[in-house]
């Protein structure tokens, strides 16, 4: 297996698939400004740094294939050169830690609370809206609920 280089940022051009890879000041998930693997990157890294770029060219587009085959695509209308278009993706993983997936995590669990907690009020007792909460978009402004109005309706 191939190691990885200890030089720094230059010695990324000694591999393949590396070379022209430029670190700049924005952040880089694989590399350290050093131009060192992460951690948790090394093992991708060295088992890329083995392979043609041709090969993972031919991947990609491999994959694109089969993304479009499948029916992974979106419209996109008002294009000359057709509409329908893959979801972008990345053909390789990101690769997170224990601690940026703890953090990911709290924000997730957060947000859906705090979405859950939001649908029940406004099917519920929809007290975002009585107490003057509404949006700021007048086709999203509702209008008064009708004595007895329990708005349950069976959603969560």
């Amino acid at each position: 297996m191939a190691v990885a280089p200890e030089t720094g940022a230059g010695a990324l051009n000694q591999w393949a698939p590396f070379r022209g890879y430029v670190l700049d000041e924005a952040y880089d998930e694989m590399f350290d400004r050093a131009g060192h693997a992460r951690p948790q990157y090394a093992p991708l890294f060295e088992r890329l740094a083995q392979v043609d770029p041709a090969e993972l060219r031919q991947r990609q587009s491999a994959a694109d294939l089969a993304f479009l085959n499948q029916g992974i695509t979106f419209t996109v209308y008002g294009q000359k050169d057709g509409t329908e278009r893959i979801f972008p993706y990345d053909l390789l993983p990101r690769i997170l830690t224990a601690g940026e997936w703890e953090v990911i995590e709290r924000g997730l669990t957060q947000r859906i609370t705090a979405l859950n907690l939001f649908l029940k009020d406004i099917y519920g007792e929809a007290r975002v809206l009585r107490e003057g909460h509404r949006p700021a978009r007048p086709d999203l402004q509702l209008p008064p609920l009708p004595p007895g109005d329990d708005r349950s309706g069976g959603a969560p």
